[in-house]
């Protein structure tokens, strides 16, 4: 429990007037404190931009495909890292679309939600071609400013803790425009501005790299092994084939009768694959596909604790997870954890075509040696050339609609083993294999050391600005 005392002046003074005392108490205070001891001059976020606003609320139409439409997200779209899963809203009918654009440079801010209010975002080539929903802010750097600069300090833990005092509301939580505006931003020496803008341009433009090698490999992965094909099996619906369909007792699986399982499309795939040259997904892997590990461990929400991170479905797919969750456990089984030449995947979730339920990630040094929670499965590989060969074939449409169709469960669905592990992986060749899951590694490392130089500039902020206490 925390208990502070707080004069009736600074209540009243407050330029919000908060009354609650989650404000009050909250590490937002300690973070200006600190920031009010800068020997340098401070400024506020507005007069380092030249906008701050969030995109107008409009109705939106949905297409299937980028050939009618626009790629259009939202905050997880957002925080994604590498070749993003969205949405796509009608060029044509779609109303005010210029408000949802954004632009290289800029500062994203997710603005609603309970876990990622606050959460900040620089914008780069990748994420500069969707549109985004209202539920992000916008910060628009004036051209003068070192805008790496600003996001890295924004994005801070003294930054991000400054951010999320202006949280308001219950049920859903929010923060607007001017509160960011407001924000105090210490105005350290252009050297060293520089400096960190540097690594986080750095940072970006490895990440474009990455995103692209990944694009790319998708693309040889169909090319190299011959694969064509229609449109409509890699369709969002799967009316685009027929409307309802009849499988024969003798074509049912021994196992299930669940509708999903005897997907057409994924039929379809299933058997083109099958008629190509390759190995089975169980032949790529040293021991059978597991969700979670051996148990579940106590979480301590303390932020003066410190045991074992914890990766959660969440973490898998965000763009540099900078804090996890601790848990506190005796004993750890290197089975329990991420593990090189691993593929870890989202294993309990719904449908929706923009969730990362089933879309696999390959263990580079981003998650090695971190925990698994209960609920991510993971695809130990002999090699990390099999796995990184593995990720491709898997994160491809194709491979994406036979995982999304073998499923079990009610409201929440799980990844069925049994109906997907004799699946044949398409490998023309082993040159293929090596020419595609290098392609692969070399991203991954790529990512990994964005991170590093963006945790880099994010820690020079940081020590910088703990320097003014002593």
């Amino acid at each position: 429990m925390k208990i502070d005392k707080v004069r009736t002046l600074k209540i009243s003074n407050n330029y919000i007037k908060r009354f609650d005392a989650n404000f009050h108490l909250s590490e937002g205070q300690l973070a200006e404190k600190l920031i009010s001891l800068s020997p340098y001059p401070l400024d506020n976020i507005r007069n380092w931009s030249e906008g701050i606003f969030y995109g107008g609320r409009s109705k939106r139409i949905y297409v299937n495909d980028s050939a009618n439409g626009i790629p259009f997200g939202g905050i997880t779209c957002m925080l994604q890292s590498g070749d993003l899963n969205t949405k796509y809203i009608s060029r044509k009918h779609s109303e005010n679309l210029d408000a949802s654009f954004i632009r290289k440079g800029w500062i994203l801010i997710a603005r609603s939600g309970s876990g990622a209010i606050g959460t900040a975002q620089y914008v780069n080539k990748t994420l500069a071609k969707i549109a985004i929903s209202e539920d992000v802010i916008r910060v628009v750097p004036k051209r003068n400013v070192l805008s790496g600069y600003m996001y890295a300090y924004l994005t801070s833990r003294i930054g991000y803790n400054i951010i999320r005092t202006g949280i308001f509301g219950s049920a859903i939580p929010h923060i607007e425009p001017h509160h960011i505006g407001d924000l105090p931003i210490p105005v350290i020496p252009e050297i060293k501005q520089q400096e960190i803008h540097d690594l986080i341009e750095e940072a970006y433009s490895l990440r474009e790299e990455a995103t692209q090698l990944i694009i790319d490999a998708k693309n040889q992965f169909n090319e190299l092994n011959e694969l064509d094909y229609p449109e409509e099996w890699l369709a969002v619906s799967e009316n685009a084939i027929q409307l309802g369909y009849s499988v024969k007792m003798s074509g049912l699986f021994k196992t299930t009768i669940k509708a999903r399982n005897h997907s057409l499309r994924a039929k379809k795939i299933i058997e083109y694959w099958n008629s190509a040259k390759g190995l089975t997904l169980n032949d790529y892997l040293d021991a059978p596909f597991k969700i979670g590990s051996r148990a579940s461990f106590k979480r301590i929400t303390s932020s003066n604790f410190k045991g074992h991170d914890l990766i959660s479905q969440g973490d898998i797919h965000r763009q540099n997870p900078k804090v996890f969750k601790q848990v506190r456990a005796k004993r750890i089984n290197p089975s329990d954890t991420a593990q090189r030449s691993s593929l870890i995947m989202p294993s309990a979730g719904t449908l929706g075509e923009n969730e990362i339920f089933t879309r696999p990630l390959l263990v580079r040094s981003n998650f090695e040696g971190k925990l698994l929670s209960e609920v991510i499965g993971k695809f130990k590989c002999k090699t990390e050339m099999d796995a990184a060969y593995l990720f491709i074939a898997l994160s491809s449409k194709a491979g994406f609609r036979i995982l999304r169709a073998m499923v079990y469960g009610t409201n929440l669905l799980y990844p069925n083993w049994e109906l997907i592990k004799e699946i044949n992986i398409p490998v023309k060749s082993q040159q293929v294999k090596e020419i595609i899951g290098q392609k692969v590694i070399e991203a991954f490392d790529k990512r990994g050391l964005a991170d590093k130089k963006e945790n880099l500039a994010i820690e020079l902020v940081e020590n910088e600005i703990q320097s003014w206490q002593k």
